[in-house]
């Protein structure tokens, strides 16, 4: 899995309420969601797994392999789409 399709997938895993609550969080509210949907996104992609595709590729765009920073961008980018998409 890319990072672009954990983003979309983190985007179909939310019900109509969750995309429309995480559009209109302000971006400095994003680490309120650490460890609720921060943690599902860590758990849902396998982020802890070292040997996850999905967290190599991420990391390579965040800048850090931690599972912890790559739910965070992974859900700022969600929150992004969602914002774009209105």
């Amino acid at each position: 899995m890319t990072c672009a399709a954990a983003i979309k997938a983190t985007i179909d895993q939310l019900s109509p309420e969750e995309r429309d609550a995480l559009a209109a969080l302000p971006r400095w509210q994003l680490f309120e969601l650490h460890h609720g949907l921060g943690a599902r996104v860590r758990n849902n992609l396998g982020l802890w797994n070292e040997d996850s595709a999905v967290r190599d590729d991420c990391a390579r765009q965040v800048g850090n392999p931690h599972p912890d920073d790559i739910s965070a961008w992974t859900v700022a980018r969600a929150r992004a789409k969602l914002r774009n998409a209105r």
